[in-house]
């Protein structure tokens, strides 16, 4: 469906539609493929990209490098006789896509590969968080903690502020 098979493969991959990013094609140079996807590690939105199934499994491979063990949809044909959708994390998907060549459906044509984004709370542990600010506070006011880990960690400032605020509480009471 042309252009719109953006909007068709984001739908169909039951990842978050609410906001998303297109990448365009992946770049068929290996180095600016790495920096297409080393820029859009931290996006929290769904992304999505354009490629060839010559190259599908180099790209999946660099993805899984950069963005780690996300959830993945490959779509091809959208609207078409032989529409085609694979969904699965990074990590598995290669079984899938070998699976279906040994069968004789092998992918052709233009693909459009939807990623999952940056899930932040996966990333760092509540805990892990908790001994980050109580280790600032003793150094720091809780703005300043707050601050600090707001750059550090990526939380919403109203996560990293409740928990400052708890654990200062606690640390006086003492």
């Amino acid at each position: 469906p042309g252009p719109s098979s953006v909007i068709n493969g984001l739908i169909l991959s039951g990842l978050p539609t609410n906001q998303f990013y297109f990448g365009g094609f992946v770049s068929s140079k290996k180095n600016t493929k790495i920096k297409q996807f080393t820029s859009t590690k931290s996006y929290s939105m769904t992304g999505i990209w354009f490629d060839t199934c010559l190259r599908l499994t180099n790209t999946l491979e660099i993805m899984l490098k950069i963005y780690g063990n996300r959830k993945v949809t490959i779509a091809r044909e959208l609207t078409k006789l032989y529409e085609n959708i694979i969904s699965c994390d990074l990590k598995n998907i290669f079984n899938l896509i070998e699976e279906k060549q040994l069968n004789n459906v092998p992918l052709k044509g233009e693909i459009v590969i939807i990623v999952d984004g940056f899930n932040k709370q996966n990333e760092l542990s509540i805990e892990i968080l908790r001994m980050n600010i109580k280790q600032k506070l003793k150094n720091f006011s809780v703005r300043d903690t707050v601050n600090l880990t707001i750059d550090e960690t990526n939380f919403s400032r109203k996560l990293i502020y409740n928990e400052a605020v708890k654990i200062k509480e606690f640390m006086t009471e003492k």
